[in-house]
């Protein structure tokens, strides 16, 4: 099955944000693909919600028959108050807490340009490339 061109290019778009960029500068393959995959987790996780709000307002435009138009107007209305008022915000609260936990901690890293030893004990990665300056952090 051939992937939609929208999700290439998120997924492209994905890769190329420079924390990315830096880890797969830093890291070894199997400990960048992880990291890829945590965030990507995170990615589908956090605009799931948005997927279930097209789809609810596309099945209210099909399936409730025009007859009931005050009741479809009031539905068609009434869920976008409740995914922007209540959904989302309690969504991506929790999203930090459940989905793409190693993510956040290197995000958490890449924010305070910590160190390479930082970065290995937060990941617990076995070895790291050598054009890593152990104590300068991101490289120049």
């Amino acid at each position: 099955m051939a992937k939609l061109p929208e999700y290439g290019g998120w997924r492209s778009k994905m890769q190329n944000s420079d924390p990315l960029r830096l880890a797969k500068l830093l890291l070894p393959e199997e400990d960048y693909q992880r990291l890829l995959r945590s965030y990507q987790r995170l990615f589908w996780f956090q605009i799931s919600p948005v997927l279930a709000f097209l789809a609810a307002e596309l099945a209210v435009l099909i399936f409730v028959p025009s007859a009931y138009g005050n009741v479809k107007l009031a539905v068609l209305l009434l869920i976008p108050v409740f995914f922007c008022v209540i959904l989302w915000p309690v969504w991506l609260v929790i999203s930090q807490f459940t989905v793409g936990k190693l993510w956040h901690k290197y995000s958490k890293w890449y924010r305070r340009k910590g160190s390479a030893d930082e970065l290995y004990n937060l990941l617990h990665i076995r070895n790291i490339r050598g054009n890593i300056n152990r104590q300068g952090g991101h490289p120049q």
